[in-house]
């Protein structure tokens, strides 16, 4: 059973083994056709998931567990999922008030009032019921940096997100003091509250070398680099998303990732096949056994 603190072993690990072989997927990120079978199969040892999609019963988790697989669920507290259980039929903007719009890329998500009651109860209840009974290893928590969309109204939003954070950790404690939490694309809260830092046992981003198939600027990907160095200094494990469709974009990726020491992954942009591969020989004349 991978437990925390292997978990946060393995990460350390996984740096030593990048910088040896230089490329390497070492989790597998898929939201839609993921199956048990699938993860039993693949090589990787750690997995995000959405559990609607996966729906694996609490044995087939603890099977999982038995072959030292950590799961970890998705779960977004900042914006709602029109696909969800919670959401109802006569919802929409406004209506209830948590609803304030439409995500601007996914239509079928919205971003939320997070600090309303009502939103957090929707979030924690659908939690209990679809996830807390079903064994996995942690949680995937995301959206949760649609605060900065709220901080001219309320320059207190990133404390209230760090508090809804908390209540969600603390019910999952609750159920699995072992559950291990990785945050998506909220790297920047690590920089602003020590509570955050406390809460999380690791980080996810996307599109941190690449976007939309081309190289962002250089200064950019380094000033995410280097806070991400400190997030794992601080014995945080550091998982980086990239979808890139070029053999050449891939291999660079897991080249410029391997070589900071974090876990590595590139993926197809719906998040529903295996990791993609470079394809040709490392430095080291190794193809990347996924």
């Amino acid at each position: 059973m991978l437990t925390k603190i292997s978990f946060l072993l393995f990460g350390l690990i996984v740096a030593a083994e990048c910088r040896r072989t230089r490329y390497r997927a070492h989790f597998h990120a898929q939201m839609n056709g993921a199956t048990f079978q699938s993860l039993m199969d693949l090589p990787q040892t750690v997995f995000l998931v959405d559990p609607d999609d996966i729906k694996l019963t609490a044995e087939q988790n603890a099977i999982l567990r038995s072959q030292g697989k950590t799961v970890l669920a998705y779960l977004s507290i900042g914006e709602a999922e029109s696909f969800r259980s919670y959401w109802q039929s006569n919802w929409t903007v406004g209506s209830p008030s948590f609803i304030v719009r439409p995500d601007a890329i996914l239509p079928e998500q919205y971003v939320t009032q997070f600090w309303q009651p009502e939103w957090q109860v929707s979030v924690l209840d659908y939690y209990t019921t679809h996830i807390a009974p079903f064994n996995y290893s942690g949680l995937l928590i995301d959206y949760m940096q649609v605060y900065d969309q709220f901080l001219d109204a309320r320059p207190n939003a990133a404390q209230e997100m760090v508090d809804f954070l908390k209540r969600v950790v603390d019910l999952a404690k609750a159920k699995d003091s072992q559950a291990i939490i990785v945050t998506q694309d909220s790297a920047g809260l690590y920089k602003l509250s020590e509570e955050y830092r406390m809460l999380v046992d690791g980080v996810s981003l996307q599109e941190v070398y690449y976007h939309d198939g081309k190289m962002k600027k250089a200064r950019e990907t380094r000033e995410m680099v280097d806070l991400l160095n400190g997030i794992s200094k601080d014995k945080k494990v550091v998982m980086l998303e990239e979808y890139v469709e070029k053999n050449r974009h891939a291999c660079d990726f897991y080249k410029k990732c391997s070589l900071e020491g974090f876990m590595c992954g590139v993926f197809d942009p719906a998040l529903s096949q295996g990791p993609l591969e470079c394809v040709g020989p490392s430095e080291s004349g190794i193809r990347i056994p996924f």
